[in-house]
């Protein structure tokens, strides 16, 4: 899902881990139904070795948010991609 927006589309070049996953849920998602998907790059810190990157994934019915999903990502001796 996340190759699929054009914002992670840098990362494909790159090796990046996953290293931590939240996940929220405010209401429940429901079969053959529309959604609305927003992905942003919340920060991006340089540590000494590598680069690490939090992404929020929010998943809306109408306006209203169902899901938001948080994950960390790390990117070795990295180039710190441009957002």
């Amino acid at each position: 899902l996340w190759q699929d927006f054009k914002i992670f589309q840098q990362f494909k070049a790159y090796s990046i881990a996953l290293v931590s996953t939240e996940v929220t849920q405010y209401y429940k998602l429901k079969c053959n139904r529309k959604y609305k998907a927003k992905l942003v790059c919340k920060n991006v810190k340089q540590l000494k070795k590598y680069t690490k990157y939090t992404f929020v994934l929010e998943i809306y019915e109408y306006n209203l948010l169902c899901i938001s999903i948080t994950q960390q990502f790390i990117e070795w001796g990295s180039i710190n991609a441009s957002f």
